[in-house]
């Protein structure tokens, strides 16, 4: 029982020191209506308006807003985000399917025609955190 004790603490403290933070920032917010959705991938699965891994609804203010992720462990990541000013909890788009509420991804990338590929807007994560700014448009 002591040496099943011992692993799991063992093994529970090199999966929190591989762990770290990461801070996202979104700016360029115009106004303080509705909620700010911030949605983070670790895949190209579902990116950037599928499943994800982690996400955070928070309320907009005029300016920026910051979420921190805690506990990530190292690997590839991509946020995706958009402001949700009328609060029906969807990305508005008009008839050509382009965007009508403010939203952005990390890397700041982009694409001719439909959403940014997982590789564009992905970066690695190690053991040290990181901070990511994400201008809306």
């Amino acid at each position: 029982m002591r040496i099943t004790s011992f692993l799991f603490l063992a093994f529970l403290s090199i999966t929190t020191a591989n762990a770290t933070d990461l801070t996202v920032t979104v700016s360029n917010i115009q106004a303080a209506q509705g909620n700010v959705f911030v949605a983070l991938h670790n895949s190209s699965q579902g990116f950037p308006d599928g499943s994800r891994m982690k996400g955070y609804q928070v309320p907009a203010h005029t300016g920026r807003v910051i979420v921190v992720f805690v506990d990530l462990p190292p690997g590839n990541y991509a946020i995706s985000t958009y402001q949700d000013i009328n609060g029906n909890g969807i990305l508005d788009t008009n008839y050509f399917g382009v965007p009508v509420e403010p939203y952005g991804f990390s890397r700041e990338a982009r694409s001719i025609f439909g959403p940014p590929l997982f590789s564009d807007a992905s970066f690695m994560i190690g053991t040290q955190g990181v901070s990511e700014e994400i201008k809306l448009k």
